[in-house]
C-alpha cells in the first residue's frame, strides 16, 4: 500500500484522508489510523509487524488481523478511485441516477425540478465526449416515461431526442475506435483488410449533420477529422481543419482535454516523419513550442516519458539546441519517476552529442537503463554516432552486434522497431564500409539513402557524414 503514495499527488491524498475519515464511507479507526501511519511514512516501505504495534501497543502481531486491516484500507482506496473517476470522467451520471431515483420513489415534482435545471445545465455544455450522450439520451427517456407516471401522453420529442444522442454517442465511441485500429495498423506496418461495421454508416452520418456537429459538438468534430487525416494522408485539408478548430477553440477546452488534442497533430506529424517525410518536423515543432507557450505540455500530473522523448527528437531535428536546452530544465521535474533516469540521462547525451561534446555524452549514455525498447534504439543510436565521431570501428562492430541479437532476444518488439533497427544496422554499416572508399562509391551510398522510402533513423546525420568524406576525398 505504500505504492500509494507513490501515485497520488498532494492535492489527491489530501482528498482521500477527507474521503477516509468520513463514517460514511469508512466506519472503523483503525483504518484511518493506518493510512495516518502510512502518510507519515510517505513511500518508505513499511513492515506489518511495525504498523500493528503501533495500531496495538503491547499485543503480540496478528498477521490474519493485520491483513484485514490492509484489505480494508485497499477496498476504500479502489471506492475512492470509483468517485474520483467519475467526479472527472462522468460528472453527469450522479445526476442521472439522482433522477431515476426521484422518478421510482414518485417524487414528481422534484423530478420537473430537476430535470428542467439539468437540461439547462447540460444545452450550456461546451465539451461533449461518450458520458454526456449517454446521460443526455438517459435522461431524456426518463422525462418521456415520467409524463405517463402523471398520466399525461408525453410528446415524442423526447423519444426521438434520446435516439439522436444515441446516434452520436455510438459514432463518437466508433469513431475512436476507428481511429485506434488505424494507428495500430500503422505502427505495425499492417493493412486492415476486414470490414470495420459500420464504417460508412458511420461517416454518412457525420457528413449529413456536419454543420451541426461543427457548432454543437466539437469532440466529435475533432475526432472526426482525426480519422479523416489519417485515413487519407495524402489530403493535407483534414489535418489543416483540425488544426485550426483546435487552436480557435483553445480557450473552451480545459487543460488536459487541450494538451490531448494536440497529440492528435502530433501522432499525425510523426506518422508524416516515420514515412520518410522530415519536412513534418518542423510543424511538429510548431506544435511543442505553441503548446510549452500555453503551458499545456504537461496537462496531467506528468509529462508521459514517450513525449518527453519525442520533443527531444523533434528538436533535434530542427537544430533548435537552445530550446531544448530550455525544455530539459524546465521540465526534467515533470517526468515520469519510473522512466525518469533514461529519460533526463537520454535527453542529455542527445544535447550533447549535437553539441559535440562526445565525451560527456558517452557518460549520460552510460546511466541510461533501457526499461523501454525505443530508449535502447535511441541510446545505441546515439551510441553509434558519439563512437564514429570518435572513430572507434571495434565499438561500432560490437554495438551493431548488440543491436542484431537484440531483435532475435526481444519477441515483444513491434515493426516499427524492428524496422528502425535494421535501417541503424544497415546504414551503419554501409558508413564504415565507405571511410576509404573513392567518391562513385559515396555517390551510390547517397542513391540507395535517398532512394529508400522508409523511415531512416539518422538519415540527415548519415547524409553529412557522406559529404564529409566526399569533401575529404576531393580534397
Amino acid at each position: 500500500m505504500e505504492k500509494l503514495f507513490k501515485h497520488l499527488s498532494k492535492e489527491e491524498i489530501q482528498k482521500f484522508e477527507k474521503f477516509i475519515s468520513s463514517p460514511y464511507f469508512n466506519n472503523s479507526t483503525k483504518v484511518t489510523e493506518l493510512f495516518a501511519l502510512m502518510k507519515i511514512a510517505g513511500q518508505e516501505k513499511l513492515h506489518k509487524q511495525r504498523l500493528f504495534s503501533s495500531l496495538y501497543p503491547g499485543e503480540k502481531y496478528n498477521d490474519s488481523r493485520m491483513r484485514k486491516i490492509l484489505s480494508d484500507l485497499n477496498k476504500i482506496f479502489e471506492k475512492f478511485l470509483g468517485y474520483c473517476g467519475i467526479e472527472k470522467w462522468d460528472p453527469l451520471s450522479v445526476n442521472t441516477q439522482m433522477l431515476e431515483l426521484m422518478q421510482e420513489k414518485g417524487m414528481s415534482d422534484e423530478f420537473s425540478a430537476a430535470y428542467r435545471q439539468l437540461s439547462k445545465k447540460m444545452a450550456s455544455e461546451y465539451f461533449k465526449e461518450d458520458p454526456y450522450y449517454r446521460s443526455f439520451s438517459r435522461i431524456e427517456l426518463l422525462h418521456y416515461y415520467a409524463g405517463y407516471n402523471k398520466l399525461k401522453k408525453p410528446s415524442p420529442g423526447g423519444l426521438e431526442k434520446a435516439s439522436f444522442y444515441m446516434d452520436l454517442q455510438f459514432v463518437y465511441i466508433k469513431l475512436n475506435l476507428m481511429r485506434d485500429i488505424m494507428l495500430h495498423n500503422i505502427l505495425n506496418k499492417e493493412k486492415y483488410r476486414r470490414k470495420i461495421e459500420f464504417h460508412d454508416e458511420v461517416m454518412n452520418f457525420v457528413k449529413e449533420n456536419l454543420n451541426l456537429i461543427i457548432k454543437e459538438h466539437p469532440n466529435l468534430y475533432i475526432i472526426y477529422l482525426t480519422v479523416m487525416a489519417t485515413a487519407d494522408e495524402s489530403d493535407p485539408s483534414y489535418i489543416n481543419d483540425l488544426s485550426a478548430f483546435i487552436k480557435t477553440n483553445e480557450k473552451k477546452f480545459d487543460k488536459s482535454r487541450l494538451g490531448f488534442y494536440y497529440t492528435y497533430l502530433t501522432s499525425y506529424y510523426w506518422t508524416k516523419i516515420h514515412n520518410g517525410e522530415r519536412s513534418y518536423y518542423t510543424k511538429l515543432m510548431e506544435i511543442y513550442r505553441h503548446m510549452d507557450r500555453k503551458g499545456i505540455i504537461k496537462s496531467e500530473r506528468y509529462i508521459p516519458h514517450t513525449i518527453f522523448n519525442g520533443i527531444v527528437i523533434a528538436a533535434i531535428a530542427v537544430q533548435d539546441d537552445h530550446w531544448l536546452e530550455k525544455f530539459i530544465e524546465k521540465y526534467k521535474g515533470d517526468i515520469e519517476p519510473e522512466y525518469y533516469n533514461d529519460v533526463y540521462n537520454l535527453s542529455l547525451a542527445k544535447l550533447l552529442f549535437y553539441r559535440r561534446n562526445y565525451d560527456l555524452s558517452l557518460k549520460y549514455l552510460n546511466i541510461v537503463e533501457y526499461k523501454d525498447p525505443n530508449y535502447f534504439i535511441n541510446a545505441k543510436t546515439i551510441l553509434l554516432k558519439t563512437l564514429y565521431e570518435m572513430g572507434d570501428i571495434e565499438g561500432i562492430s560490437y554495438t551493431l552486434d548488440s543491436l542484431k541479437h537484440y531483435i532475435y532476444r526481444n519477441n515483444t518488439l513491434i515493426d516499427l522497431q524492428v524496422h528502425n533497427i535494421k535501417m541503424v544496422i544497415k546504414y551503419f554499416k554501409y558508413l564504415v564500409k565507405l571511410k576509404n572508399k573513392d567518391t562513385v562509391a559515396l555517390q551510390k551510398f547517397l542513391e540507395i539513402l535517398n532512394r529508400e522510402k522508409t523511415f531512416v533513423p539518422e538519415k540527415n546525420w548519415l547524409t553529412e557524414k557522406i559529404s564529409e568524406l566526399n569533401s575529404i576525398q576531393l580534397a
